[in-house]
């Protein structure tokens, strides 16, 4: 459990907003042990301790933010600054299991760090460096070509697409000098032909994505689709254009100094497209 009680303070709460906070370890004269004490930061420049008994503490007004401590660790902090970050839970060893959600992107990445011990000093933190890695490369959408163009009951649909290659990055950082190794890479094509059937083709199949004649991403429609819906008793009763669905499959990890890989969690790229399938209808032809 956090330990946010008032200690020693030299200005009330309500005179100064609290800037940023951390915790450090403090020798308790009263009860003769260790103790660990919320230390604020206030907006005038004066610091402020807090145990857990003081109400004061705006802990309900206050986010998360990550920055790195007078060791150069990595830590989570108090602060009443606008960030990207969340926080999920805090233990009872005050490690803090964050989860990092940029504006605009796609995901909401997770991470688990332990509190600042010291001021700490706000610069990007090693999940923001990996997140502007992968934000280059899998907000790519998979471009599939069909052939044909329109379908047709009975015959084959077939489809191409160009998944991208792996990517691997190296960051360096110009404080610590530690290296920060990116891997990213889509591990699997999806593909939701829109009349309940589903295919995916692993990495080992992704050179043979190459449609008409060939490729081993096909399709037989038995249904047609018809404007509007149900037009006639043989076309689908709900549908004009089947919502065939490609998507990229990604796998991204991270390590720093060459240490154990962390996996990133990152949601599929997506296309989604209206296909029309027709249907040939013999006609007997009584001349002759």
């Amino acid at each position: 459990t956090l330990l946010i009680v008032l200690w020693g303070s030299k200005a009330a709460v309500g005179t100064a907003s609290v800037a940023h906070c951390w915790i450090e370890s403090q020798f308790d004269q009263v009860v003769l042990d260790w103790v660990d004490v919320t230390v604020c930061r206030m907006s005038d420049g004066e610091i402020e301790r807090y145990r857990s008994t003081d109400p004061r503490f705006p802990r309900t007004e206050l986010g998360v933010d990550v920055g790195y401590d007078g060791s150069g660790q990595e830590c989570w902090f108090w602060t009443s600054g606008s960030t990207n970050w969340v926080l999920i839970s805090i233990d009872g060893s005050n490690n803090a299991h964050l989860a990092y959600d940029p504006p605009g992107a796609p995901a909401a990445l997770d991470t688990t760090l332990p509190a600042c011990t010291s001021e700490p000093e706000t610069r990007e933190s090693r999940l923001e460096q990996v997140w502007e890695v992968v934000a280059r490369y899998v907000h790519e959408r998979p471009q599939p070509s069909l052939n044909p163009a329109v379908g047709l009951t009975g015959l084959e649909t077939h489809l191409a697409v160009s998944p991208p290659p792996p990517v691997t990055e190296t960051l360096i950082s110009p404080v610590t000098g530690r290296a920060l190794d990116v891997e990213i890479r889509v591990v699997a094509v999806g593909v939701d032909w829109g009349d309940g059937h589903r295919d995916v083709f692993g990495r080992s199949l992704f050179d043979r994505l190459t449609g008409y004649p060939d490729g081993v991403a096909r399709h037989v429609y038995e249904v047609s689709t018809c404007t509007p819906p149900g037009s006639n008793n043989r076309c689908h009763p709900e549908l004009d254009a089947y919502p065939l669905r490609v998507a990229y499959d990604w796998f991204v990890r991270w390590r720093v100094d060459g240490e154990s890989w962390s996996v990133l969690a990152v949601p599929d790229s997506v296309t989604t497209v209206s296909y029309p399938v027709d249907e040939i209808v013999a006609v007997i032809d009584g001349t002759g």
